[in-house]
Protein backbone atom coordinates (compact mmCIF):
# COMPACT_ATOMS: atom_id res chain seq x y z
CA UNK A 1 0.00 0.00 0.00
CA UNK A 2 1.54 3.34 -1.04
CA UNK A 3 1.38 6.60 0.95
CA UNK A 4 -1.66 7.90 -0.92
CA UNK A 5 -3.66 4.73 -0.23
CA UNK A 6 -2.68 4.83 3.46
CA UNK A 7 -3.81 8.46 3.75
CA UNK A 8 -7.11 7.68 2.02
CA UNK A 9 -7.76 4.69 4.28
CA UNK A 10 -7.10 6.75 7.42
CA UNK A 11 -9.15 9.79 6.39
CA UNK A 12 -12.02 7.72 5.05
CA UNK A 13 -12.21 5.85 8.35
CA UNK A 14 -12.17 9.12 10.31
CA UNK A 15 -14.88 10.64 8.13
CA UNK A 16 -17.06 7.53 8.37
CA UNK A 17 -16.80 7.41 12.17
CA UNK A 18 -17.73 11.08 12.57
CA UNK A 19 -14.40 12.59 13.59
CA UNK A 20 -15.17 15.43 11.16
CA UNK A 21 -18.93 16.19 11.40
CA UNK A 22 -20.89 17.24 8.30
CA UNK A 23 -20.66 21.01 7.88
CA UNK A 24 -17.29 21.30 9.59
CA UNK A 25 -14.09 22.46 7.94
CA UNK A 26 -11.73 19.68 6.87
CA UNK A 27 -7.99 19.96 7.67
CA UNK A 28 -6.08 21.99 5.12
CA UNK A 29 -3.63 20.44 2.69
CA UNK A 30 -0.85 22.05 4.73
CA UNK A 31 -2.13 20.24 7.84
CA UNK A 32 -2.23 16.95 5.93
CA UNK A 33 1.31 17.46 4.64
CA UNK A 34 2.60 17.90 8.20
CA UNK A 35 0.52 15.07 9.65
CA UNK A 36 1.36 12.40 7.06
CA UNK A 37 4.81 13.66 6.04
CA UNK A 38 3.98 13.79 2.33
CA UNK A 39 4.36 16.35 -0.43
CA UNK A 40 1.59 18.84 -1.14
CA UNK A 41 0.73 17.11 -4.42
CA UNK A 42 -0.10 13.87 -2.59
CA UNK A 43 -2.23 15.71 -0.04
CA UNK A 44 -4.06 17.54 -2.84
CA UNK A 45 -4.74 14.27 -4.64
CA UNK A 46 -6.14 12.69 -1.46
CA UNK A 47 -8.52 15.61 -0.91
CA UNK A 48 -9.60 15.53 -4.55
CA UNK A 49 -10.41 11.82 -4.32
CA UNK A 50 -12.41 12.33 -1.13
CA UNK A 51 -14.32 15.10 -2.90
CA UNK A 52 -15.01 12.79 -5.83
CA UNK A 53 -16.19 10.09 -3.42
CA UNK A 54 -18.72 12.51 -1.92
CA UNK A 55 -17.14 13.12 1.49
CA UNK A 56 -15.89 16.66 0.95
CA UNK A 57 -16.62 19.79 -1.05
CA UNK A 58 -14.05 22.44 -1.91
CA UNK A 59 -15.16 25.96 -1.10
CA UNK A 60 -14.45 29.19 -2.94
CA UNK A 61 -10.84 30.33 -3.03
CA UNK A 62 -9.56 30.68 0.50
CA UNK A 63 -12.68 29.33 2.21
CA UNK A 64 -11.32 25.82 2.74
CA UNK A 65 -12.80 22.37 2.23
CA UNK A 66 -16.06 21.39 3.94
CA UNK A 67 -17.24 17.99 5.16
CA UNK A 68 -20.59 17.21 3.55
CA UNK A 69 -21.30 13.72 4.90
CA UNK A 70 -19.74 11.12 7.17
CA UNK A 71 -20.61 7.95 5.28
CA UNK A 72 -21.07 6.66 1.78
CA UNK A 73 -24.48 5.91 0.32
CA UNK A 74 -25.76 2.43 1.17
CA UNK A 75 -25.92 1.46 -2.49
CA UNK A 76 -23.66 2.16 -5.43
CA UNK A 77 -25.06 1.74 -8.92
CA UNK A 78 -22.69 0.06 -11.38
CA UNK A 79 -23.04 -1.37 -14.88
CA UNK A 80 -21.65 -4.60 -16.28
CA UNK A 81 -21.17 -3.94 -19.97
CA UNK A 82 -20.47 -7.19 -21.78
CA UNK A 83 -21.69 -10.04 -23.89
CA UNK A 84 -23.94 -12.45 -22.04
CA UNK A 85 -23.39 -15.51 -24.27
CA UNK A 86 -20.83 -18.23 -23.78
CA UNK A 87 -19.55 -20.28 -20.86
CA UNK A 88 -16.60 -18.01 -20.11
CA UNK A 89 -18.72 -14.84 -20.08
CA UNK A 90 -21.31 -16.56 -17.88
CA UNK A 91 -18.67 -17.39 -15.29
CA UNK A 92 -17.36 -13.80 -15.38
CA UNK A 93 -20.90 -12.52 -14.81
CA UNK A 94 -21.35 -14.92 -11.88
CA UNK A 95 -18.26 -13.38 -10.29
CA UNK A 96 -19.54 -9.88 -11.03
CA UNK A 97 -22.91 -10.67 -9.41
CA UNK A 98 -21.31 -12.27 -6.35
CA UNK A 99 -18.98 -9.33 -5.67
CA UNK A 100 -21.70 -6.72 -6.28
CA UNK A 101 -24.05 -8.55 -3.92
CA UNK A 102 -21.40 -8.83 -1.23
CA UNK A 103 -20.66 -5.10 -1.49
CA UNK A 104 -24.36 -4.15 -1.57
CA UNK A 105 -24.03 -2.56 -5.01
CA UNK A 106 -26.87 -2.30 -7.50
CA UNK A 107 -25.84 -4.07 -10.70
CA UNK A 108 -27.24 -3.26 -14.14
CA UNK A 109 -26.50 -5.50 -17.13
CA UNK A 110 -26.04 -3.88 -20.53
CA UNK A 111 -25.13 -5.54 -23.84
CA UNK A 112 -26.09 -3.15 -26.65
CA UNK A 113 -25.04 -3.65 -30.28
CA UNK A 114 -21.82 -1.77 -31.02
CA UNK A 115 -23.71 0.74 -33.17
CA UNK A 116 -25.87 1.69 -30.15
CA UNK A 117 -23.05 1.75 -27.58
CA UNK A 118 -22.35 5.49 -27.67
CA UNK A 119 -26.02 6.41 -27.28
CA UNK A 120 -26.42 3.96 -24.41
CA UNK A 121 -23.42 5.45 -22.60
CA UNK A 122 -24.76 8.97 -23.04
CA UNK A 123 -28.13 7.88 -21.61
CA UNK A 124 -26.81 6.24 -18.44
CA UNK A 125 -23.41 7.73 -17.63
CA UNK A 126 -24.75 10.44 -15.30
CA UNK A 127 -26.96 8.00 -13.38
CA UNK A 128 -24.34 5.41 -12.48
CA UNK A 129 -21.13 5.33 -10.46
CA UNK A 130 -18.94 3.17 -12.70
CA UNK A 131 -18.63 0.46 -15.35
CA UNK A 132 -17.07 -2.99 -15.52
CA UNK A 133 -16.72 -4.12 -19.12
CA UNK A 134 -15.76 -7.29 -20.98
CA UNK A 135 -15.62 -7.80 -24.72
CA UNK A 136 -16.44 -4.25 -25.88
CA UNK A 137 -12.87 -3.16 -26.52
CA UNK A 138 -12.03 0.37 -25.36
CA UNK A 139 -14.74 2.83 -24.33
CA UNK A 140 -14.46 6.61 -24.89
CA UNK A 141 -11.69 7.98 -22.68
CA UNK A 142 -13.66 11.05 -21.63
CA UNK A 143 -16.26 9.24 -19.51
CA UNK A 144 -16.74 11.05 -16.17
CA UNK A 145 -16.88 7.77 -14.22
CA UNK A 146 -14.30 5.02 -13.57
CA UNK A 147 -14.17 2.02 -15.91
CA UNK A 148 -12.51 -1.34 -15.22
CA UNK A 149 -11.70 -3.61 -18.18
CA UNK A 150 -11.66 -7.39 -17.87
CA UNK A 151 -8.86 -9.11 -19.82
CA UNK A 152 -8.99 -6.61 -22.67
CA UNK A 153 -6.05 -6.01 -25.02
CA UNK A 154 -5.74 -5.06 -28.69
CA UNK A 155 -3.09 -6.48 -28.29
CA UNK A 156 -1.31 -4.06 -25.94
CA UNK A 157 -3.04 -3.03 -22.73
CA UNK A 158 -4.00 0.65 -22.74
CA UNK A 159 -1.84 2.13 -19.95
CA UNK A 160 -4.22 4.87 -18.80
CA UNK A 161 -7.03 2.45 -17.86
CA UNK A 162 -7.84 0.05 -15.05
CA UNK A 163 -7.39 -3.59 -16.08
CA UNK A 164 -8.01 -6.95 -14.42
CA UNK A 165 -6.21 -9.47 -16.59
CA UNK A 166 -4.92 -13.01 -16.82
CA UNK A 167 -1.23 -13.70 -17.00
CA UNK A 168 -1.78 -14.98 -20.53
CA UNK A 169 1.90 -15.14 -21.48
CA UNK A 170 2.92 -16.98 -18.31
CA UNK A 171 0.10 -19.54 -18.66
CA UNK A 172 1.30 -20.43 -22.16
CA UNK A 173 4.90 -20.49 -20.99
CA UNK A 174 4.12 -22.97 -18.21
CA UNK A 175 2.13 -25.24 -20.54
CA UNK A 176 4.94 -25.36 -23.10
CA UNK A 177 7.44 -26.14 -20.36
CA UNK A 178 5.19 -28.99 -19.16
CA UNK A 179 5.11 -30.51 -22.66
CA UNK A 180 8.88 -30.22 -23.00
CA UNK A 181 9.55 -31.72 -19.55
CA UNK A 182 7.49 -34.78 -20.53
CA UNK A 183 9.65 -35.46 -23.53
CA UNK A 184 7.73 -33.76 -26.35
CA UNK A 185 10.01 -32.28 -29.00
CA UNK A 186 7.78 -32.24 -32.10
CA UNK A 187 5.27 -29.61 -31.06
CA UNK A 188 2.91 -27.49 -33.16
CA UNK A 189 1.20 -24.28 -32.06
CA UNK A 190 -2.33 -23.49 -33.29
CA UNK A 191 -4.11 -20.16 -32.98
CA UNK A 192 -7.26 -18.48 -34.16
CA UNK A 193 -6.47 -16.19 -37.08
CA UNK A 194 -7.63 -13.18 -35.03
CA UNK A 195 -5.03 -13.69 -32.30
CA UNK A 196 -3.03 -10.62 -33.33
CA UNK A 197 -5.98 -8.36 -32.42
CA UNK A 198 -6.70 -9.90 -29.00
CA UNK A 199 -5.02 -10.91 -25.76
CA UNK A 200 -4.44 -14.34 -27.35
CA UNK A 201 -1.37 -12.68 -28.86
CA UNK A 202 0.27 -13.00 -25.43
CA UNK A 203 -0.50 -16.72 -25.35
CA UNK A 204 0.92 -17.36 -28.81
CA UNK A 205 4.01 -15.34 -27.97
CA UNK A 206 4.39 -17.27 -24.72
CA UNK A 207 4.22 -20.60 -26.57
CA UNK A 208 6.65 -19.57 -29.29
CA UNK A 209 9.27 -17.80 -27.20
CA UNK A 210 9.33 -20.61 -24.64
CA UNK A 211 9.68 -23.27 -27.33
CA UNK A 212 12.46 -21.30 -28.99
CA UNK A 213 14.31 -20.96 -25.67
CA UNK A 214 13.96 -24.67 -24.94
CA UNK A 215 14.84 -25.97 -28.39
CA UNK A 216 17.29 -23.33 -29.51
CA UNK A 217 15.47 -23.22 -32.85
CA UNK A 218 13.08 -20.68 -34.46
CA UNK A 219 9.43 -21.57 -33.88
CA UNK A 220 7.78 -19.45 -36.59
CA UNK A 221 7.26 -22.46 -38.90
CA UNK A 222 5.53 -24.33 -36.08
CA UNK A 223 2.70 -21.78 -35.83
CA UNK A 224 -0.54 -22.53 -37.65
CA UNK A 225 -3.51 -20.16 -37.72
CA UNK A 226 -7.05 -20.96 -38.74
CA UNK A 227 -10.56 -19.58 -38.80
CA UNK A 228 -12.09 -21.88 -36.21
CA UNK A 229 -15.66 -22.96 -36.74
CA UNK A 230 -16.14 -26.50 -37.99
CA UNK A 231 -14.63 -29.92 -37.49
CA UNK A 232 -13.92 -30.03 -41.23
CA UNK A 233 -11.69 -26.95 -40.98
CA UNK A 234 -9.98 -28.43 -37.93
CA UNK A 235 -9.43 -31.70 -39.77
CA UNK A 236 -7.84 -29.92 -42.73
CA UNK A 237 -5.60 -28.03 -40.31
CA UNK A 238 -4.60 -31.23 -38.54
CA UNK A 239 -3.80 -32.95 -41.84
CA UNK A 240 -1.64 -29.97 -42.83
CA UNK A 241 0.29 -30.18 -39.56
CA UNK A 242 0.92 -33.91 -39.91
CA UNK A 243 1.89 -33.61 -43.57
CA UNK A 244 4.59 -31.13 -42.60
CA UNK A 245 5.75 -33.24 -39.65
CA UNK A 246 4.28 -36.72 -39.23
CA UNK A 247 6.17 -37.07 -35.93
CA UNK A 248 4.17 -34.31 -34.21
CA UNK A 249 3.19 -35.50 -30.72
CA UNK A 250 1.68 -32.33 -29.22
CA UNK A 251 -0.39 -29.34 -30.32
CA UNK A 252 -0.68 -26.29 -28.06
CA UNK A 253 -3.73 -24.14 -28.82
CA UNK A 254 -4.59 -20.61 -27.76
CA UNK A 255 -8.22 -21.37 -26.81
CA UNK A 256 -10.54 -24.20 -25.84
CA UNK A 257 -12.85 -23.77 -28.84
CA UNK A 258 -10.02 -24.60 -31.22
CA UNK A 259 -8.71 -27.37 -28.98
CA UNK A 260 -12.08 -29.13 -28.88
CA UNK A 261 -12.41 -29.00 -32.67
CA UNK A 262 -8.94 -30.47 -33.08
CA UNK A 263 -9.72 -33.22 -30.57
CA UNK A 264 -12.86 -34.14 -32.52
CA UNK A 265 -10.95 -34.05 -35.82
CA UNK A 266 -8.18 -36.26 -34.42
CA UNK A 267 -10.72 -38.84 -33.31
CA UNK A 268 -12.19 -38.88 -36.83
CA UNK A 269 -8.72 -39.63 -38.16
CA UNK A 270 -8.25 -42.43 -35.64
CA UNK A 271 -5.58 -40.59 -33.67
CA UNK A 272 -5.60 -41.20 -29.92
CA UNK A 273 -4.62 -38.83 -27.12
CA UNK A 274 -1.60 -41.05 -26.45
CA UNK A 275 -0.34 -40.45 -29.98
CA UNK A 276 -1.16 -36.74 -30.15
CA UNK A 277 -1.91 -34.61 -27.10
CA UNK A 278 -3.85 -31.39 -27.67
CA UNK A 279 -3.81 -28.68 -25.01
CA UNK A 280 -6.50 -26.06 -24.43
CA UNK A 281 -6.57 -22.59 -22.92
CA UNK A 282 -9.45 -21.49 -20.69
CA UNK A 283 -10.47 -24.79 -19.09
CA UNK A 284 -14.06 -24.35 -20.22
CA UNK A 285 -14.74 -28.08 -19.92
CA UNK A 286 -14.72 -27.70 -16.14
CA UNK A 287 -17.78 -25.46 -16.45
CA UNK A 288 -19.83 -27.95 -18.48
CA UNK A 289 -21.64 -30.66 -16.48
CA UNK A 290 -20.18 -34.02 -17.44
CA UNK A 291 -17.81 -32.59 -20.05
CA UNK A 292 -14.68 -32.81 -17.93
CA UNK A 293 -14.99 -36.60 -17.69
CA UNK A 294 -15.50 -36.92 -21.47
CA UNK A 295 -12.88 -34.44 -22.69
CA UNK A 296 -10.14 -34.24 -20.11
CA UNK A 297 -7.24 -32.49 -21.84
CA UNK A 298 -4.28 -30.53 -20.48
CA UNK A 299 -5.48 -26.98 -20.06
CA UNK A 300 -4.82 -23.53 -18.62
CA UNK A 301 -7.27 -22.33 -15.98
CA UNK A 302 -8.17 -18.64 -16.35
CA UNK A 303 -10.50 -18.32 -13.31
CA UNK A 304 -13.19 -16.17 -15.01
CA UNK A 305 -15.28 -16.02 -11.82
CA UNK A 306 -12.32 -14.43 -10.03
CA UNK A 307 -11.74 -12.05 -12.96
CA UNK A 308 -15.31 -10.76 -12.65
CA UNK A 309 -15.29 -10.50 -8.86
CA UNK A 310 -11.91 -8.74 -8.77
CA UNK A 311 -13.04 -6.22 -11.39
CA UNK A 312 -16.14 -5.27 -9.39
CA UNK A 313 -14.21 -4.97 -6.11
CA UNK A 314 -11.62 -2.80 -7.83
CA UNK A 315 -14.31 -0.55 -9.31
CA UNK A 316 -16.12 -0.15 -5.98
CA UNK A 317 -12.85 0.55 -4.15
CA UNK A 318 -12.13 3.34 -6.64
CA UNK A 319 -15.65 4.77 -6.34
CA UNK A 320 -15.54 4.70 -2.54
CA UNK A 321 -12.09 6.28 -2.36
CA UNK A 322 -10.48 3.18 -0.82
CA UNK A 323 -7.74 3.11 -3.45
CA UNK A 324 -6.18 5.62 -5.78
CA UNK A 325 -7.79 6.30 -9.15
CA UNK A 326 -4.38 5.91 -10.78
CA UNK A 327 -4.57 3.28 -13.57
CA UNK A 328 -3.83 -0.20 -12.29
CA UNK A 329 -3.07 -3.59 -13.81
CA UNK A 330 -4.28 -6.40 -11.55
CA UNK A 331 -3.19 -9.88 -12.57
CA UNK A 332 -5.00 -13.19 -12.09
CA UNK A 333 -2.73 -16.20 -12.56
CA UNK A 334 -3.33 -18.53 -15.51
CA UNK A 335 -2.57 -21.99 -14.11
CA UNK A 336 -1.93 -25.20 -16.10
CA UNK A 337 -4.21 -28.07 -15.05
CA UNK A 338 -4.70 -31.73 -16.04
CA UNK A 339 -0.99 -32.10 -16.70
CA UNK A 340 -1.28 -35.81 -15.89
CA UNK A 341 -3.04 -36.12 -19.26
CA UNK A 342 0.21 -35.33 -21.10
CA UNK A 343 1.77 -38.63 -22.25
CA UNK A 344 5.41 -39.02 -21.26
CA UNK A 345 7.75 -39.68 -24.18
CA UNK A 346 10.87 -41.53 -23.13
CA UNK A 347 14.18 -40.80 -24.88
Amino acid sequence: MNKLDKILETLRCELSTGKYPPGSRFPSEYDLVRRFDVCRGTANKAVTMLCNAGFLKRGQRGSGTMVIKKSLPDTRKIVFLGGLAGIFATSIINGVFAAADERNAQLILQAPPIKNLQQMLENIVHDIDGIVTYGYRMLPDDLPIPVVYIDEAIPEYTPNCHHVVNRNYEGAQLMMQALWERGHRNIAICANSSYLQTHRWYRVRGFMETLENLSGQPADKLLYSTVEGTILEARLLLERILQRNCNTTAIATDCDDLALLLVAASRQLGITAQDLVITGYGNLMEMLPGAASCINIPNVEQSPFLLGATAVNTLLDIIEGRISNEPTMQYIDAIPVNLDQIPVIKP
